[in-house]
């Protein structure tokens, strides 16, 4: 009999399967309450490199529908731009593919940049140089840019204190 329910049970998991049989997930949920009747769910699907690339807010937005946000990579696999959130047509809270790019999201916010840029060098730090903000007056050519600068120290700008210990043990004094 417990062969027969360990069948039983082994079938029945390999029938079920949740947002997606062909992609890589992690599903989380933040319970806001005590009996998790009011939860956040956030699915972040991953490519085959292991790197994220689209996150579904489930039913995030005021009227329900899933809120995605695609994240692109360049081409030495570093993440350029954040692209801003775009509730889905579908309630399914599976992968959009329709949703890969910061296209879907120019239009939805009717702007030519609906994402952060980010302006990286080209050494193998990947430091960030300039932040470029969503929105025509804040783009990388709008001159409304985050700037960074990153130098070292001169020899003389660097202090160095040297200090002179001396110690004493206490109660090592023996009387003969």
């Amino acid at each position: 009999m417990k062969k027969i329910q360990l069948l039983g049970l082994l079938f029945t998991a390999m029938l079920t399967y949740a947002q997606s049989t062909t992609e890589n997930y992690i599903q989380s949920k933040t319970c806001l309450s005590g009996d998790c009747s009011k939860k956040t769910e956030t699915i972040t699907y991953f490519d085959g490199l292991g790197r994220p690339k689209q996150i579904v807010a489930v039913k995030a937005t005021t009227s329900g529908k899933d809120l995605v946000t695609p994240i692109t990579y360049d081409g030495f696999g570093r993440q350029a731009k954040d692209i801003l959130p775009v509730p889905a047509s579908s309630l399914n809270s599976a992968i959009h593919t329709g949703i890969v790019n910061e296209s879907t999201a120019n239009s939805y916010y009717n702007t030519a940049n609906a994402y952060t840029e980010k302006q990286i060098e080209n050494s193998p730090l990947d430091r960030v140089l300039q932040v470029a903000q969503p929105g025509d007056p804040w783009k990388m050519s709008g001159g409304h840019t985050q700037k960074f600068k990153y130098e070292t120290n001169l020899g003389s700008e660097v202090k160095k204190f040297i200090t002179n210990t001396v110690t004493t043990t206490v109660g090592t004094d023996k009387k003969t």
